[in-house]
């Protein structure tokens, strides 16, 4: 009897073990998700060494909150995290719904890495954006949360740094700097998505999506790579996507006229495009620029 008794402790223990062990694994997973672990080649989160890495060919979605500081600001420590942790409790499913996955938590950001083609990420910044503006996330009268976001693909170095007491998985690439970049962009534009060129071109179904050029190629405008980019607009109202859709060819040619610095023609296709749509941010923008630059010059 003492026997069976002892036996019945040690299979009680044993699965007691493999209970501990199968929670250890969840959490781990949360901290180094199971799509960093096959994109490095392992399967289990055991066989991860520093030194480890990988390069592939990814898509980059950077997303930022607006004005973060300053709301901040006017909260206490622990608002901070319950406002962070109800945004993060919102965009985060979205992220792994399109197939995506998280990289790094960056304070109010974070960067996802999506293996998949471009369109994945973009009606992912879309849902995003649409969910937001739904869901209204905010502590007492403070503005409620809105995100930038900026998308980019190309190579990617995917590794794990560290030493034998903390090891941190990293992504070193200049496309994650370029997604950051154009993440930024959208408070110089007013917008809500940006694109790169390498985006623009890479979608499989670009008809599929409400796109604008919103700069080309010219030293007068805010974006710091001059490199053409554009804007995703669905996640505007019905009207504003319907005005953007009759300007988007005036703004075209303004543009042009821009790099061609032909800045008085630019002025007349930009004073069309405000006629249709006066409050364009985008237009707005560029008309202040031009008056700017043609008083300078």
């Amino acid at each position: 009897i003492m026997s069976i008794d002892g036996y019945a402790e040690s299979i009680h223990q044993i699965e007691q073990l493999v209970e501990e062990q199968k929670k250890i694994q969840t959490v781990l997973r949360r901290f180094f998700p199971n799509q960093l672990l096959t994109f490095l080649q392992k399967n289990n989160i055991t066989e991860i060494n520093t030194g480890d890495s990988s390069e592939l060919s990814m898509t980059v979605l950077s997303i930022d909150i607006r004005s973060f500081t300053s709301i901040s600001e006017q909260l206490s420590p622990d608002e901070v995290f319950i406002l962070l942790n109800n945004y993060f409790a919102l965009v985060a499913p979205i992220i792994r719904q399109y197939g995506g996955v998280i990289m790094k938590f960056l304070g109010d950001g974070f960067t996802a890495l999506f293996p998949e083609n471009p369109d994945m990420a973009g009606s992912c910044g879309i849902e995003i954006q649409k969910r937001l503006k739904e869901k209204n996330i905010r502590l007492g009268n403070l503005p409620a949360i809105r995100a930038g976001i900026g998308i980019d693909n190309g190579k990617i170095l995917l590794g794990v740094i560290g030493n034998d007491s903390r090891l941190d998985s990293v992504v070193i690439s200049n496309t994650c700097y370029t997604a950051e970049e154009l993440q930024a962009a959208t408070k110089i534009y007013s917008n809500t998505i940006i694109i790169s060129e390498s985006i623009f071109k890479s979608l499989q179904h670009p008809e599929n999506f409400h796109i604008r050029c919103i700069q080309e190629e010219a030293p007068v405008t805010g974006y710091t790579e001059q490199a053409t980019i554009y804007e995703v607009y669905d996640c505007d109202t019905l009207d504003m996507q319907e005005k953007k859709q009759k300007t988007a060819t005036y703004i075209e040619k303004a543009l042009k006229k821009i790099k061609e610095k032909s800045y008085a023609n630019a002025q007349t296709y930009i004073a069309k495009s405000l006629e249709i749509f006066p409050d364009d941010p985008l237009a707005q923008h560029y008309q202040k620029v031009i008056r700017e630059t043609i008083y300078n010059l």
